[in-house]
């Protein structure tokens, strides 16, 4: 564009005027309506996955991010259910996973029974529910079984090809220049690129040609009084074509510029001077909102001009996906288009490598993102494993608001220039499709929950119905190995609840019937159920999934090209234990939630310390009277006027009741210590942060299980996470390896307060990698990078 006609849009933009945001009924109305519709909070989540194409010999493993999108944030979301279903729906493996600070880990057990083919991981949460919009995430994989070869999923199917027509707006209006996107695929969503797109009028002559980008989209413009009727192309000798809808006689069209100018998006709204008549006695408003989250200003039309250009400032919009909509006095909508705004791309992360340790090259890395949670997949430099449709600013900031995800978004996020903003614009302006319906948000309804926001599990039964006085009973559930202990009231009833229980896969458990106030145990048979670990999503998988074509797929014979090769059958030796080589090895690493804390073993320096002083240098502010400790506060506040927070301290899996429980402890009585003063907390007690304590001799005792018949094991639980373990390749110097293989998996990397983390990452012999890096700050920051690794 050239700057004659920038300047000439600057002009135009000059001299319109249009009203500000007013305090009439009307603005007050979609206001209360976006309110509404968005009270409850909506959680985003994302998967960043070690790679997207695997061999049946190996896993999957994954990293997932949670933000609530009110706040942009980590949420405190603590159950996860992850679905793995096939291309045609059919669920092939569940679990329920535990996240902690907006983030959460796992993986996903492979074998020989795996067919060749797509598969899709779908991950939600309960709360997801409430809503009659799809919240889940659905990231898509493919998995090869050597024995089967290879589906060809990206060869065009012809006889499939199809023309999308989407006018910008949603509607073609008469006697006025209307832009109408278009879209070129087959039925797998494959694309022909540079394909030439004639647009015809009635008598089949050519008005003008347009090229699909190389995603296979184009848009033109044209007068309805043209007598454009129809879109055709020609490929390989046959010839496809598509009527263009009817044009109306009344209504608005949008023309959205968001791509030219760097701080501004130019909204052109335009109108027939039949609509102007028939909107004589009606206000007519220009609605841009994510969520809630909105800038309404009215639109003066008049007969002399029904071309209005609007300017926004990108500063005045939120990051990540916004809708235009154009809304009457009455509530009805006119038009609707999606935009996109760029969050902040431009920071960056330095990695330095540095020692080796256990045939590991230690990886440092320095970066703005202070307090961050972060994932690393480490990958031969010239994979073919790692789709281009997989990264944290789509799977945060753009899925979230889409009915299916965007594709090639890597492409959009790599050092994005002016052709980025336009192709990324060009793709939104083609949704055929919007998530959130205008009809549904304007009948000012709140949503009601229905549906719980689970925070554990929990154990739900009745006590013996011969007992008397049964408010006075408790019931209490201990796992000695997994350090619970939970204690119940019991009803008039005879029901007892015990929640938010972090109950892993196969726990076992004792229970015991207790009479107050002297904590009697009572003989009484509880058989409690688990509560809240078989979720379903109110959407049918079948809904979500593309539609399965019915043409023949062909195979890549896997004679053709090279897979990765493994060990065969591994003997297994036993341990062998080697005598203090794990003196200082944390072993409440993997409990649940502490994973995304910071750890520390009381070693021979830390046993020096002193406990209170530790909490101090590790974020926490200590008050002391005279030499006593008072309390313990978070440094940072919640909100402007909200009183400092305290955090949330357990000691030996238990929170404690008074800060007197810690006061007498000394170092050399701590075994390890779990501690984050940014942590989230899912508490109604305004906590922020957290302090685990584990005990040398802790509540673990013998005294604290008393043996009796209600000792069982809960199968399903919130599935465990050992630590990552990578497939063992036979020959890491082959073609196979370099394109299909797995360097190395890195989770639940922390950033201190400077933004500085290490990270450990295997080269298997060769010279040169990268590593695709994923994560989340305290603050909601998102981060995304692909940084080249030299192993030399």
């Amino acid at each position: 564009m050239s700057k004659y006609f920038l300047g000439f849009i600057a002009l135009l933009v000059f001299k319109i005027s249009f009203s500000q945001n007013t305090d009439d009924a009307t603005t007050t109305k979609i206001q209360n309506a976006l309110n509404n519709y968005f009270d409850l909070e909506r959680e985003a989540i994302h998967l960043h996955i070690d790679k997207t194409t695997f061999i049946t010999n190996e896993n999957i493993w994954y990293q997932g991010y949670i933000i609530n999108r009110k706040t942009n944030k980590p949420f405190f979301t603590t159950n996860v259910f992850i679905m793995l279903y096939d291309e045609a729906g059919k669920l092939i493996s569940e679990k329920l996973i535990y996240a902690s600070n907006g983030c959460f880990v796992g993986n996903i057990e492979l074998s020989s029974e795996f067919h060749s083919g797509i598969y899709y991981i779908q991950a939600y949460t309960n709360w997801m529910n409430n809503f009659s919009e799809n919240e889940s995430s659905l990231s898509k994989i493919t998995i090869i079984n050597p024995e089967e070869g290879l589906k060809n999923y990206t060869k065009v199917n012809e006889n499939s090809l199809e023309i999308f027509i989407n006018p910008e707006g949603g509607t073609i209006v008469k006697d006025i220049v209307n832009t109408i996107g278009i879209k070129v695929s087959d039925c797998r969503g494959n694309v022909i690129e540079n394909l030439e797109v004639d647009i015809l009028n009635s008598i089949n002559e050519v008005i003008k040609t347009v090229k699909t980008s190389s995603f296979g989209l184009a848009k033109f413009d044209i007068m309805p009084n043209d007598n454009a009727t129809k879109v055709r192309f020609i490929y390989n000798g046959k010839t496809i074509e598509k009527s263009l809808p009817q044009s109306t006689e009344s209504g608005v069209s949008l023309n959205v510029n968001n791509f030219s100018i760097p701080d501004k998006t130019i909204i052109n709204i335009k109108t027939n001077i039949s609509t102007f008549n028939f909107l004589q006695n009606k206000k007519i408003y220009l609605l841009i909102h994510q969520d809630e989250k909105s800038i309404i200003q009215q639109i003066n039309f008049n007969s002399n001009n029904l071309d209005v250009i609007v300017p926004v400032l990108k500063s005045d919009l939120n990051r990540g996906v916004n809708t235009i909509r154009i809304i009457d006095s009455d509530l009805n909508e006119y038009a609707t288009r999606l935009i996109y705004i760029y969050p902040d791309i431009e920071k960056k992360i330095f990695l330095e490598k540095g020692y080796m340790k256990e045939g590991k090259n230690i990886y440092s890395g320095t970066s703005p993102f202070k307090n961050a949670i972060i994932s690393a997949s480490v990958l031969p430099s010239n994979t073919k494993s790692n789709y281009e449709s997989n990264n944290i600013y789509s799977g945060i900031t753009i899925n979230p608001f889409l009915v299916k995800n965007l594709q090639n978004c890597s492409y959009y996020f790599k050092n994005p220039e002016r052709k980025q903003f336009y192709d990324l614009d060009l793709e939104l302006l083609n949704q055929n499709q919007l998530k959130y319906n205008w009809n549904l948000i304007r009948l000012n309804k709140s949503i009601t929950p229905n549906h719980s926001f689970d925070i554990g599990l929990s154990l739900k039964g009745n006590v013996d119905s011969y007992l008397k006085n049964k408010e006075t009973l408790k019931a209490k559930v201990v796992s000695k190995k997994e350090l619970i202990l939970s204690v119940s009231d019991v009803n008039e009833k005879g029901e007892y609840k015990n929640e938010h229980l972090l109950i892993g896969d196969s726990t076992y458990v004792t229970m015991t019937l207790h009479k107050m106030p002297n904590f009697e145990t009572l003989t009484s048979k509880l058989m409690p159920v688990t509560i809240g670990r078989k979720r379903t999503l109110n959407f049918p998988i079948k809904s979500l999934l593309p539609q399965i074509c019915d043409y023949h797929l062909d195979l890549i014979d896997t004679n053709t090209f090279q897979l990765p090769s493994f060990v065969g059958k591994v003997i297994q030796l036993e341990n062998i234990n080697i005598e203090n080589k794990n003196k200082y090895k944390l072993k409440y690493e993997n409990q649940f939630g502490n994973g995304m804390l910071r750890g520390y073993k009381v070693d021979d320096v830390l046993v020096r310390q002193n406990l209170f002083n530790f909490i101090e240098q590790n974020g926490f502010d200590v008050r002391r009277d005279m030499g006593t400790v008072t309390g313990i506060y978070a440094r940072g506040r919640n909100s402007l006027n909200a009183a400092q927070s305290t955090p949330a301290i357990f000691i030996d899996g238990r929170a404690i009741m008074s800060i007197t429980e810690i006061e007498m402890l000394t170092m050399d009585e701590i075994d390890e210590i779990y501690i984050d003063s940014h942590a989230i907390v899912a508490s109604m007690n305004n906590n922020m942060g957290i302090i685990k304590i584990y005990r040398k001799n802790n509540f673990t005792s013998q005294k604290y299980i008393n043996k009796n018949e209600n000792s069982f094991y809960i199968k399903d639980g919130f599935a465990r996470y050992y630590g990552f373990k990578n497939s063992m390749y036979k020959n890491s110097q082959n073609t196979g390896f370099t394109y299909f293989g797995l360097l190395d998996w890195c989770a639940r990397i922390r950033s201190d307060d400077d933004g500085n983390f290490t990270f450990a990452a295997d080269n298997f012999n060769l010279e040169n990698g990268k590593t695709i890096i994923e994560g989340i700050t305290v603050d909601g920051e998102l981060i995304n990078q692909e940084i080249p690794l030299n192993f030399n």
